[in-house]
């Protein structure tokens, strides 16, 4: 029944607008949440604050766009701070469009964790595309676009409709400040099902008459990291299109085409090809322009469909991205967003989240309850834009080449971490939609299979580390970067040896939630365990053995403590690597193959660090108590490993005291569902519960950020990143892996 009122809603929309139902106020004394129909509402215009922008994405196409509108803009400096990404590429902070594996190839970038190890293999970090979705309007000499004077907009306001995937804004504009206001309503999509299109809808209305021009807008400062391939303005459509391909990868490329549709307003004959100043130099943006017609009173409405694609997933972009920009225009926007709104309400219908409300549907005034009800639909909203499921994969022509890159730290809108691939994927943000949407994550384990063949070529990168003793490693293994984009090969970013090992038994985790989820034996058997057991190898085989004490110990590794790194007999590794070693030996049986003795010997002789008096397992050998943790380590022992741990409780009240304030996002979610299996009161698990998501969670969307701190000067010299998936993620698993049993 939603799907039918959501439709005559949006056939209603052409016509007159729709009046929200407000019912809550949220801590955010400008944001509200209509819990009839999951839309979140802000009537402040923060502009040029990169937390206060939106990311729409499908999980091929993404995009983050400005708070007034939708287009490109840059920050703001703050208080006289730069404004840039953190680690490893410290660019410019500004709004970001991508197509999902759009990868480049770099020596370097501005940081690495071991500038060493540039000399034996370059980077690949996400390269951006045009900014696509700007609709520019210019009257009477003043220009509306993400620089427009905040004091000439009245009336402001924004919905994210979560149920729909849908972005809008309503506002009037007085152009210059001294001209009667025009009242605007901009409307965004991007294609939940069909991946390649996408759509934004311009609808204007002046008191009196006016002209105006609207400047459709690719614009190439988006695409960083990238290399001009070719444009064109259309003479016989009113259509444009540019393309551009990841820096130094010459056989990659990415097409974006604009298509513009209008009514009686539009006058077609004015439409050229724009080249004013206002806009970018930048070799591979384009624009075209069309006057309209305003007479008072009457909405006059234009929009551009928008087609993508890059010869990463399609053997023919450019006819992909054209067919998809001249199909969404024929189809045009109530059509193409109704087909849009019911793959959302299939992926996510009211009861695929978790509600807080009572059993009558009232949702109650405790702010904290209210905020864990908004937080249990836009988390998994947030996530799943950055997936592609079963049914676009079939729209497309079965097409498997659109599920094989796995999940960003901060989403396809955004380039912070250089878009690489970290455990954060298998860890934090994939874990909860493991069990409720399987097939919309399966691209995380996708893409690890896919990069295995280069994880076997890893192994003769041992010369480049401390592992560098002939004959310590046979053919067989297999060891992931820390990091990965295109290729996953051993980087500066992402070392293979001498860094976060735990990444592989990560990878394992993923793996076993996928089969007890699936049940798909088959495909485990003969996909995964392959995969599993050469971890398995590799992790046999990179312990060093200690003949007088007769142990089996990892050295110079790091932890999930980045706080402490290269140390001895890291505990939580430790714990993991004898967790996956017997884990293969019992997965092996099942599927008829042989037992590796060595593997079980190696698990009897292995030993966690501890403190007897203290009672507490310690990170790694000779920790001093006056550590400061940057994020979970030793609580995920019992969260992850289900591991025979008599000093659970103790390590939970220990490493809680001792978590740094500056830490990650995803933390306290695990501490929750530690403390509601073993804390003797459930009262510590909602507090965690609380803190996973309220200092992180930022307004007006509900986006995390990673810290708790976003400020520059005090956040240790850097921002933090944003929207940060993995801090969602972890909250995500609260409610799903904390039930206490």
């Amino acid at each position: 029944m939603r799907v039918q009122v959501a439709a005559i809603c949006t056939i209603l929309a052409s016509i007159t607008p729709i009046v929200y139902a407000i019912n809550t106020q949220t801590r955010y004394r400008h944001v509200f949440w209509d819990d009839d129909n999951w839309i979140i509402t802000t009537d402040k215009l923060q502009a040029g604050i990169y937390q206060s922008r939106m990311s729409l994405a499908n999980g091929y196409l993404g995009i983050n766009v400005a708070a007034v509108g939708p287009f490109f803009e840059v920050d703001l400096p703050l208080k006289n701070q730069p404004v840039k990404n953190g680690w490893p590429l410290f660019g410019q902070r500004q709004t970001f469009a991508t197509i999902a594996g759009f990868y480049d190839e770099q020596g370097t970038t501005s940081q690495t964790n071991y500038p060493w190890l540039d000399q034996y293999g370059g980077e690949s970090v996400i390269s951006g595309v045009p900014h696509w979705s700007g609709l520019v309007v210019e009257a009477h000499g003043a220009i509306l676009n993400a620089s427009v004077n905040p004091a000439h907009i009245i009336d402001f306001s924004s919905t994210l409709d979560v149920a729909a995937g849908l972005l809008g804004w309503r506002f009037s504009w007085t152009p210059g400040g001294s001209h009667e206001p025009i009242h605007l309503h901009y409307t965004m999509f991007v294609h939940k099902l069909h991946v390649n299109q996408a759509a934004v809808e311009l609808k204007l209305t002046a008191s009196r008459d006016t002209n105006v021009t609207v400047y459709d807008v690719l614009d190439g400062d988006c695409a960083l990291r990238t290399e001009f391939v070719e444009k064109k303005f259309e003479k016989d459509s009113p259509t444009i299109w540019t393309a551009v391909r990841p820096s130094n990868v010459p056989k990659a490329a990415a097409y974006i085409y604009s298509t513009l549709r209008g009514n009686e307003c539009v006058d077609w004959d004015s439409r050229t090809e724009a080249t004013a100043v206002i806009f970018s130099d930048n070799v591979s943006s384009i624009s075209q322009s069309v006057d309209l017609r305003l007479v008072a009173g009457e909405t006059g409405a234009i929009s551009k469909y928008i087609g993508a694609a890059s010869s990463d997933a399609f053997s023919d972009p450019r006819t992909t991205a054209r067919v998809a920009s001249i199909s969404g225009a024929e189809k045009g926007f109530v059509k193409l967003l109704h087909t849009h709104i019911l793959e959302w309400e299939h992926i996510l219908p009211r009861h695929s989240v978790d509600r807080y409300t009572f059993p009558n549907g009232s949702l109650g005034k405790d702010c904290n309850v209210q905020e864990l009800h908004i937080a249990a639909v836009s988390t998994p909203f947030h996530i799943l834009q950055n997936t592609v499921g079963p049914n676009a994969i079939a729209a497309a022509g079965n097409n498997t080449h659109l599920n094989i890159h796995s999940i960003p730290v901060c989403g396809l809108g955004s380039d912070c971490y250089g878009g690489l691939i970290f455990w954060d994927a298998e860890v934090w943000i994939a874990p909860g939609l493991q069990l409720s949407h399987p097939d919309h994550v399966q691209q995380v384990i996708n893409y690890r299979v896919d990069k295995f063949p280069q994880a076997q070529e890893n192994m003769n990168m041992a010369y480049s580390s401390s592992q560098n003793r002939t004959g310590q490693f046979s053919p067989g293994g297999a060891v992931y970067p820390w990091t990965s984009g295109r290729h996953g090969n051993c980087t500066g970013t992402g070392p293979c040896f001498d860094y976060e090992y735990h990444l592989m038994g990560d990878i394992g985790i993923s793996f076993i939630n996928h089969l007890v989820v699936t049940g798909d034996e088959g495909y485990f058997k003969e996909t995964l365990l392959p995969i599993y057991n050469a971890i398995a190898y590799f992790y046999g085989e990179v312990l060093t053995y200690n003949s007088t004490s007769d142990t089996y110990s990892l050295l110079n590794a790091t932890d999930p403590d980045e706080y402490a790194n290269n140390v001895n007999n890291a505990a939580f590794t430790t714990a993991l690597i004898q967790k996956h070693l017997n884990s293969t030996n019992m997965l092996n049986a099942w599927a008829g193959l042989p037992h590796n003795d060595s593997w079980a010997e190696m698990v009897s002789k292995m030993r966690l660090p501890t403190h007897e008096e203290a009672g507490i397992i310690l990170e790694y050998n000779g920790m001093q108590g006056d550590i400061s943790v940057k994020q979970a380590d030793i609580v995920l022992i019992d969260d992850l490993l289900h591991y025979d741990n008599p000093y659970s409780l103790a390590n939970l009240d220990y490493y809680a005291a001792k978590q740094s304030p500056n830490g990650p996002g995803m933390t306290y979610g695990a501490f929750s569902i530690v403390a509601n299996g073993i804390s003797p009161s459930g009262c510590s698990s909602y507090t965690y519960n609380l803190y996973s998501t309220q200092p992180y969670v930022r307004n007006p969307w509900f986006q995390f950020s990673e810290q708790l701190n976003d400020d520059f000067t005090s956040n240790g010299g850097t921002n933090p990143a944003f929207p940060f998936l993995t801090g969602m993620g972890g909250a995500n698993r609260v409610a799903i892996f904390g039930s206490r049993i």
